[in-house]
């Protein structure tokens, strides 16, 4: 078996499990499926963090990347990378296929590529001196320090500060903490799966609809009464503070519905600009038969190297 590792990416919503799995089915080997989905990584809220993973799989399959950390760990670059590259090291000698499927762009990057910004540690005496400043103070500093970077973020990241305190932590690094950039060991098959603007609003408000009819709300609030202290990324995980409101009093259902919607799409649409940046990716809209594109990819896994 050649050393290619399949990528199946695009925005939330899209049927990337649903493919990986069908994939992963029709294959005649042993096969490693790795869901690169930083909230499902989480133990508990599955119904909030959409975890598609089965009840039931062969034998032959394997599933990781959920229900890997507890409530108040966080998750951050260094630690993936490090945890799933060797997994795929091993399970490629032990003759699995790999296949990284999910919509957290930067998260599959670091498996995917040299990225070596990852292992510069946290400089808690920095982020100590920078959490109390401004956004604006935030932004002159990166932008003093690193200003190529800085042009470079979105619009999100500009305004989030926690991202730009670990841009700050970055750039203000001498470098001996970096690792070198590897060359690329194994050949990656990307596959993109995109929908239309109107579906995915369909899809998303259907789908908030059937998580609240699983009983997402009772999830959330037993959630946030056994646990005190909670990771960063799990207060910003999509719905979670829209739910928290409306338990508390602050929201209407109908309110905490629509929120929640918007960060799906917001979100949705931040996915796409990352991997348009993506030039390998092979797009494929809602048009094409899903059964008939596994069946494509499989035989693509399958050709020599």
């Amino acid at each position: 078996m050649s050393k290619k590792i399949l990528c199946i990416v695009g925005p939330t919503s899209s049927g990337k499990t649903s493919l990986a799995l069908s994939v992963a089915k029709l294959l005649n080997h042993p096969v490693s499926l790795i869901s690169v989905d930083t909230r499902q990584n989480y133990k508990n809220l599955t119904i909030l963090s959409g975890k598609d993973k089965p009840t039931v799989l062969e034998s032959r399959i394997s599933y990781h990347g959920a229900d890997d950390l507890q409530a108040d760990e966080e998750q951050n670059l260094a630690i993936f990378s490090k945890k799933y590259k060797k997994l795929i090291d091993d399970d490629f000698k032990s003759g699995k296929q790999i296949i990284l499927v999910g919509g957290s762009g930067l998260f599959i990057k670091s498996l995917t590529s040299g990225l070596d910004l990852i292992y510069v540690p946290k400089n808690n005496s920095l982020r100590s001196e920078m959490e109390n400043l401004s956004i604006q103070r935030l932004q002159e500093k990166l932008q003093k320090l690193d200003p190529i970077t800085y042009s470079q973020l979105n619009n999100s990241d500009i305004h989030n500060p926690r991202r730009l305190i670990r841009k700050i932590e970055i750039a203000s690094n001498q470098g001996e903490h970096r690792t070198p950039v590897t060359p690329e060991r194994y050949k990656y098959i990307w596959v993109g799966l995109k929908i239309s603007a109107d579906s995915l609003k369909s899809k998303i408000a259907e789908r908030i609809s059937s998580r609240i009819s699983q009983g997402v709300l009772q999830e959330v609030d037993e959630f946030r009464k056994k646990h005190l202290q909670i990771s960063p990324q799990i207060q910003t995980t999509l719905g979670y503070q829209d739910i928290c409101q409306y338990l508390d009093g602050k929201v209407t259902m109908d309110e905490m519905k629509e929120r929640w919607l918007i960060e799906e799409l917001n979100y949705a649409k931040r996915q796409m600009v990352w991997f348009k940046k993506q030039e390998s990716i092979i797009w494929y809209d809602e048009s094409i038969n899903r059964s008939d594109l596994a069946k494509k990819i499989v035989s693509i896994l399958n050709e020599n190297s």
